[in-house]
């Protein structure tokens, strides 16, 4: 059975002014476009079913978000939400206004909506335009030859909890290639596109939009969506030299050149079918700890940032130290303003296109969650995408709790919640390919 693909691009960029989403602190009214954010559409078809993949450069998506687009794709091309993935590249550098006001993500974290309400005239806009690519992803679907290949890289992202680690994050791609040697390219890393500082006032994509850029000035190559993957933990922090466009654009064209590096060795696929699924997972949200002792602790914190930074600590050392100090201050407030939600309800979505499966997670998943995930799954080539259908933060694995690292102090969960989250999803996957 013959695999058909279409891909689509529209730009999402809003106007200027507009508030900048991701960083604590004063609300970053836009002042200008550096570079234009979009909206990249990828649509799998087989048999009589559709898979639609959709990746937005914005810092998230919430449940109302992708309820009112996935509701608009199956009032035009009946296709159901269960077979629509809607991916947030997680940019800094993109506009607030996106997440409804009761969305947990909003509640806890404001400044991840710009510290506005959700503005429903920017998300109409987009909304629209999303739409056209879906549209122009349908119109040009056509037979293709489907091609797998990883590999890994170096000195663009590290674990910016452990700076001692040897780290070399893999590069996942897939090509999707056209009798008429055309392609589109769906290629995956792990790492926040934070080059680009709480001091940035200008729209931007970040590392991702240069990368996808680059690739896209070829005229073989007609789209490269980008799909973060399991970048909880893991940043330039020590691997820019800098938080300036310069920067952005060496970056992104390393993780290019990486990919064109990587086209040379691919294997192909034999897709024989496409299974969709799609499961809900209940985790319990934690109980904060109390304020006093918090403040208390902010304040030793503070006193020891102040006295490495007499001592001329290395810029790393401090930063990991500014870190843990911006997750209490942090975590100070988000107590009061979820106190009295006790549980989410989480979906994580699955598609296995031959031996490869797309899993979509709401939240952010450490590197670790990743690794023993593709572990139990290692007959499958797993690309896991976070920031998926919803956005919940971090999720993080139980022992980062007795760090205290920054994540730490900034999930909405319970201990072990990271391990249901992760065993759920790998019994899916195995009861999926069960039967093949």
């Amino acid at each position: 059975m013959q695999t058909y693909v279409g891909g689509g691009i529209a730009d999402i960029t809003p106007d200027i002014g507009i508030p900048l989403a991701g960083y604590m602190g004063k609300q970053r009214n836009s002042v200008n476009v550096n570079d234009s954010i979009y909206a990249r559409v990828i649509t799998i078809n087989k048999g009589n079913e559709y898979f639609v993949i959709i990746s937005l450069d914005l810092l998230c998506v919430d449940k109302s978000y992708v309820k009112q687009c996935t509701d608009l794709i199956f009032n035009q091309y009946d296709i159901p939400s269960s077979h629509i993935f809607i991916h947030a590249t997680h940019t800094h550098s993109g506009p607030g206004g996106i997440m409804q006001e009761s969305s947990i993500a909003n509640k806890a974290f404001p400044y991840l909506n710009g510290w506005i309400a959700k503005d429903y005239q920017l998300v109409m806009d987009q909304q629209k335009q999303i739409i056209k690519a879906v549209e122009d992803s349908i119109l040009t679907l056509k037979p293709c030859e489907i091609k797998y290949g990883e590999e890994k890289t170096h000195g663009i992202a590290q674990n910016r909890n452990k700076l001692d680690q040897k780290f070399k994050p893999k590069l996942k791609l897939v090509e999707f290639r056209f009798e008429t040697g055309e392609k589109n390219l769906l290629y995956s890393f792990p790492c926040h596109p934070t080059i680009l500082h709480s001091d940035n006032y200008s729209i931007s994509a970040d590392f991702p939009g240069v990368t996808s850029s680059n690739l896209e000035e070829y005229s073989d190559i007609n789209l490269a969506l980008f799909l973060n993957g399991p970048c909880g933990d893991i940043s330039t922090r020590f691997t820019r030299k800098d938080s300036t466009f310069n920067e952005v654009n060496r970056i992104g064209k390393l993780l290019s050149n990486e990919v064109f590096s990587l086209l040379d060795k691919m294997e192909k696929q034999n897709v024989q079918q496409m299974k969709i699924s799609n499961i809900k997972v209940k985790i319990p949200v934690r109980e904060f700890e109390n304020e006093n002792n918090l403040e208390k602790r902010l304040k030793e914190l503070e006193k020891t940032y102040n006295h490495k930074q007499r001592q001329c600590k290395s810029s790393g050392e401090l930063r990991h130290l500014q870190s843990k100090i911006e997750g209490i201050s942090s975590t100070i407030q988000v107590g009061e303003n979820i106190k009295n939600i006790q549980n989410v309800e989480i979906s994580i979505q699955f598609l296995l296109l031959g031996n490869i499966i797309f899993i979509g997670m709401p939240g952010e998943i450490f590197d670790e969650t990743g690794q023993e995930i593709m572990s139990f799954l290692d007959n499958l080539n797993v690309i896991i995408a976070g920031n998926t259908n919803d956005h919940v933060g971090y999720i993080v694995p139980t022992h980062y709790y007795k760090e205290e690292s920054y994540e730490s102090f900034m999930t909405l969960f319970e201990k072990e919640s990271e391990e249901l989250f992760r065993d759920e999803s790998i019994k899916n996957v195995q009861g999926m390919i069960k039967n093949l």
